[in-house]
C-alpha cells in the first residue's frame, strides 16, 4: 500500500499509510501566537478514510516536535505494513470522537494548569 516515510532531522519518525485511505495529508506549520516574535511550529500526519456505511474515519500520527533549523523529508513509498495512526476515530454528522488520546487530553490539560498557574501566580508587580 502506498504510505508516507516521514523523516525529521535524518531519522525515521514514522511511515504513515492505511489500507483504507481516502486522504493522507502532512503539513508543516508555523503559527506566531500573541507575542510577534513566538512562533509556534508544527508538523502534522493525517488521514482520512470512507467506510461501505460512508462514515468518515481520521486518523493522525505521532510527530516530534520541530524548531527553527529542523530538517523534515516526506518520501511516498509502497509498503506492506506502515505504522498504525496514534488515533483513528470516526468524525460526522452522526458521531463526534475526540480526535486525542486519553493521555494526550491529560497533557494537554496540564499544559493549560501550568499557564494559568503562571498567569495566575506569577509576579504581578506593576
Amino acid at each position: 500500500m502506498l504510505a508516507y516515510d516521514i523523516e525529521v532531522n535524518g531519522k525515521r519518525v514514522t511511515r504513515a499509510g492505511m489500507a483504507d485511505w481516502a486522504v493522507m495529508s502532512v503539513t508543516v506549520t508555523m503559527v506566531r501566537t500573541d507575542r510577534i516574535n513566538d512562533v509556534d511550529y508544527r508538523l502534522a500526519v493525517h488521514g482520512m478514510s470512507q467506510d461501505r456505511e460512508d462514515r468518515a474515519h481520521h486518523a493522525r500520527w505521532k510527530t516530534p516536535e520541530i524548531a527553527v533549523g529542523s530538517e523534515i523529508a516526506i518520501k511516498i513509498v509502497e509498503c506492506e505494513q506502515p505504522n498504525a495512526p496514534t488515533k483513528r476515530y470516526r468524525s460526522d454528522i452522526e458521531v463526534q470522537e475526540n480526535p486525542f488520546t486519553e493521555a494526550e487530553v491529560r497533557e494537554l490539560r496540564y499544559q493549560t494548569y501550568l499557564e494559568l498557574k503562571a498567569e495566575f501566580e506569577g509576579d504581578h508587580t506593576p
